[in-house]
């Protein structure tokens, strides 16, 4: 009767695949990690984790607690069927993400130079301009996550994430073996890109053929901006 009733769960199954879908994404890179350190030897990995880690710490502001907020949205007009919000919901996520991690990339990359001072490390000025791509990239995985997480898609998220650390173990390996430091940086930016491009299509899928034909008003997106704030200043 248990196995029966966990079978039935719409929350045993949904949180069955965002476990599966986390675990082959994060395995998947953790063991890139593993090779791409006996690549570069533990001087290198170290500044090559030094600027993840600084990338990671600026993506808290960058995706502004939208994943948290296109969750809730979402889930609220599906329930209500309200196709014309979903959509509105999505396309002011989207906006507002780009822009703020397009901004934020854009200081980091005018202000490489002070934050690799910062980090005791001049040198690295020039990764940190590069990897600064990587931000926007990420910032559109978190939102297109909780996009996913409101449509209900766990499954989908899961296959997205274990194709998307294939990738990311392939191309890791591949590219810091050949062109070492660069080589692990640009890895990083293209993983992030492949998964943002697997998540938009699944994501197309949930939308479907509805699209929004009136104009999105203003107090809906005060009302997404009121909501996401406090998330990003938590998460800050």
């Amino acid at each position: 009767n248990i196995v029966q009733r966990l079978k039935q769960s719409r929350l045993f199954q949904d949180s069955f695949w965002a476990l599966v879908g986390s675990a082959a994404g994060k395995g998947l890179s953790l063991i890139a990690g593993i090779a791409i350190a006996r690549f570069l030897g533990s001087e290198v990995y170290g500044e090559y984790g030094t600027i993840k880690n600084t990338l990671m710490m600026i993506a808290i502001f960058s995706s502004l607690g939208l994943g948290y907020s296109a969750t809730k949205f979402i889930a609220e007009s599906k329930t209500s069927e309200d196709y014309n919000r979903i959509v509105d919901t999505h396309r002011i996520a989207t906006f507002i993400t780009l822009l703020m991690s397009g901004f934020i990339a854009f200081l980091l990359i005018i202000g490489a130079n002070k934050v690799a001072i910062w980090l005791e490390a001049p040198h690295l000025a020039k990764a940190l301009r590069l990897s600064a791509v990587a931000i926007i990239f990420n910032a559109i995985n978190t939102t297109q996550t909780g996009e996913l997480a409101g449509f209900g898609a766990y499954k989908e998220l899961a296959k997205n994430n274990t194709i998307a650390g294939i990738f990311t173990f392939i191309s890791s390996v591949a590219l810091t073996y050949f062109y070492s430091f660069d080589g692990a940086i640009i890895a990083l930016i293209i993983s992030l890109a492949f998964n943002a491009i697997l998540n938009r299509i699944t994501i197309n899928r949930c939308i479907g053929s509805s699209t929004a034909t009136h104009k999105i008003n203003l107090p809906y997106i005060n009302e997404i901006i009121r909501f996401s704030i406090p998330i990003a200043l938590q998460e800050s």
